[in-house]
């Protein structure tokens, strides 16, 4: 009995989980300029020449959404972000909630409750309290991750930007769109 709820309870948490990998990740990006300037916003695109910062922002309401365009031969540096730490809680959340709750079924089996009652309120309490932590650990690992892209030292403009255009465009929006709305041929 307690197997097949366990088993329900992971089956219905993954699912979620599963079609929520398949949308576009949106990626934030603070870009440092050669002359000091910063522009935070979402990675959109980028061309051959420019990269374009903010124009998709989800956050912005309509009438705001303007970008900034940064000409790739000026750009000294590129952190890239996950916008989202969701996705991250959500799966500490489950996997601290998973992990106290086998290990409150485990200790129940060595020593027993008086009641079911007891033991249903035990595997709650602490199914609940490894979730909380496990959100929380979740929510700081997902921060850490962050990506810092660097022009090349030498070479051409023509090649300086090529490469940083090369980095830098699998995070874009597009280019995940892109590659979601593919049709196979």
């Amino acid at each position: 009995m307690i197997r097949q709820l366990v088993l329900t309870t992971v089956l219905a948490l993954f699912v979620p989980v599963t079609t929520v990998a398949q949308s576009v990740e949106v990626y934030k990006v603070s870009v440092v300029t050669k002359a000091g300037n910063r522009i935070r916003g979402p990675l959109d695109d980028v061309s051959k020449t420019h990269l374009y910062v903010g124009y998709n922002d989800p956050a912005a309401p309509w009438f705001r959404r303007s970008g900034d365009e940064v000409a790739l031969s000026s750009i000294r540096k590129v952190v890239i972000r996950r916008q989202s730490k969701r996705r991250a809680t959500i799966q500490g959340a489950i996997v601290g909630g998973l992990i106290t709750g086998f290990v409150v079924v485990q200790s129940a089996e060595r020593s027993g409750f008086r009641s079911q009652v007891l033991y249903g309120l035990n595997l709650l309490m602490g199914a609940a309290g490894g979730a909380a932590a496990g959100a929380l650990v979740g929510h700081s690992i997902g921060s850490v991750s962050a990506k810092t892209v660097r022009p090349l030292k030498r070479g051409s403009v023509d090649d300086i930007s090529e490469n940083l255009r090369r980095q830098l465009d699998p995070f874009t929006y597009s280019h995940q769109s892109d590659v979601l709305n593919r049709v196979p041929q």
